[in-house]
């Protein structure tokens, strides 16, 4: 057995003690397929889930996705933290070169590059991340290349029930609990009963205990939604719980984080 092995195999197991496909096992889905690609580039190291070092020392951020965090500084690592930066490895193992497409904003503010990573093949990474489980799709305008595609991925491993998605605290929560979760991602379903505008928002109110918060910068992205047709609607919400003033609440940057439901 080869020392790359030694260490890859039990790593596979664990992964697939989770119910989480790995790429040695099952093909990448060429998914959310590349419009062009900027550049290519080596990849030296895998951080976590979706960040890499460049050869060139870059640190790059995968736009789009959001995977767990390792723990560090004392901290625990968050659920599927080491599964998913061990996937990401793997699926980065023989690849050369690593094509990467820039979106509108190309760095962060802690200066990291921004890219969506894609293999030589056309497989887009961060959409084979998501439909594994290993992620949840992070929607940061305005970098909204391929942010349909993300969704849909996301949403596939979610009706599959893989990775993440098997938490418990991944899974919709009703908006009326929404005010005794903790601060974090989560999906939340309800009926919007309200609506309401302010000088520097729009308001979504799902009762007494949560409300989603559309910022005036942001609407421009919401231009086709009548909001007040969406009262009396069920609905589910995908983002990071806010507390402010007592209040509970979503910000939501873009109408892919709004989905309608029967009922």
């Amino acid at each position: 057995m080869s020392t790359s092995q030694g260490i890859w195999l039990p790593l596979l197991a664990y992964v697939a003690s989770w119910g989480i496909a790995c790429p040695a096992l099952q093909a990448a889905p060429l998914r959310c397929a590349p419009a062009g690609i900027d550049e290519y580039a080596a990849v030296r190291y895998v951080i976590d889930g979706d960040t890499v070092v460049l050869a060139d020392r870059r640190k790059v951020r995968l736009i789009g996705i959001n995977a767990p965090e390792i723990g560090r500084e004392g901290r625990r690592s968050q659920a599927l933290a080491e599964p998913a930066r061990g996937a990401l490895k793997r699926l980065l193992t023989g690849q050369s070169r690593v094509g990467l497409q820039y979106d509108r904003q190309q760095r962060d503010r802690f200066g990291r590059q921004l890219s969506h990573l894609l293999l030589r093949d056309g497989t887009n990474v961060q959409a084979w991340l998501l439909e594994q489980g290993f992620a949840t799709a992070l929607i940061f305008p305005p970098n909204l290349d391929y942010v349909e595609c993300y969704r849909d991925a996301e949403r596939a491993a979610r009706r599959s029930n893989l990775g993440l998605w098997r938490f418990a605290r991944y899974k919709p929560v009703d908006a009326g609990r929404a005010a005794g979760l903790s601060r974090g991602y989560r999906v939340v379903t309800g009926r919007i009963s309200g609506v309401r505008a302010t000088r520097a928002s729009q308001w979504l109110n799902f009762g007494p205990a949560f409300a989603v918060r559309i910022q005036r910068t942001d609407l421009h992205y919401f231009k086709r939604l009548d909001f007040h047709h969406w009262v009396g609607k069920l609905v589910s919400v995908r983002g990071w719980l806010s507390r402010r003033d007592g209040n509970t609440y979503m910000r939501l940057r873009h109408p892919a984080q709004l989905d309608a439901l029967p009922g």
